[in-house]
């Protein structure tokens, strides 16, 4: 007779996980074991141009923006934080079976496509979104040259 065993077809998959390169390229897939604790998480952002500004938008919901870091460094943009929430497993409502909403620390770094102004950059945080406008160099922005003729 024949052991039945249990398909399980993220088994070869799981030691991709390990590796940070394939985990920031195609994201967390998460088995239903997976230890969160031993997690890293990123929130997601969003990146618009306009005429004269670059604007960033990042989902951090549950987090103060006192806990929140922008910094620019050259062309890049650097956002490091923190979400602090119970990683217990037990709470006083009952044990924990499943979380998905992520704690701890997490730290975002975005390449700008063009020059910024550093000293007129701004970043306020509303309704859990954080939001930080990047006002463009002036060389960045370009101007049209007349034709003299």
């Amino acid at each position: 007779m024949t052991a039945l065993t249990r398909y399980r077809p993220r088994t070869g998959l799981d030691i991709l996980r390990q590796d940070p390169f394939f985990t920031r390229l195609f994201g967390e897939w998460a088995p239903d074991e997976l230890d969160q604790d031993t997690q890293q998480w990123m929130p997601s952002l969003d990146l618009v141009e306009h005429e004269d500004t670059y604007e960033i938008r990042v989902d951090v919901p549950g987090i103060d923006p006192k806990d929140i870091e922008v910094m620019l460094q050259n062309d890049v943009l650097i956002i490091r934080g923190e979400r602090h929430g119970s990683s217990e497993k037990e709470t006083e409502e009952g044990k924990v079976l499943r979380r998905e909403s992520w704690n701890g620390r997490f730290e975002r770094s975005i390449r700008l496509p063009g020059g910024v102004n550093a000293a007129k950059v701004k970043a306020k945080g509303r309704d859990g979104v954080l939001q930080v406008t990047l006002p463009k160099a002036e060389e960045s922005i370009g101007r049209r040259i007349s034709i003299e003729s």
